[in-house]
């Protein structure tokens, strides 16, 4: 499996806990808030805009370092922690 193949897997992950209606820059600040919470990790809005297509790619924003505090979210986010209401 390619790293672009790595990053879908994870994006559609990420998808399938937080089940956004719309990804934009909102939702990108509530994940990165939510990924906080969770874990005590601190990733970018920025950061998510790029992984999601919003802003132009730079892999050195995607290191390793970061791609693991994804997979552990993915792994462990509670169904529901990105809803307001």
């Amino acid at each position: 499996m390619n790293d672009s193949t790595k990053l879908e897997d994870l994006k559609i992950a990420l998808l399938q806990k937080t089940k956004p209606a719309t990804i934009d820059r909102n939702f990108c600040n509530l994940l990165s808030i939510a990924i906080f919470k969770a874990q005590n990790d601190y990733l970018s809005t920025t950061t998510f805009m790029r992984l999601f297509g919003l802003l132009p790619m730079d892999m050195r924003s995607l290191n390793p370092r970061v791609i693991d505090m994804l997979y552990r979210y993915a792994g462990s986010a509670e169904p529901g922690l990105l809803r307001v209401g």
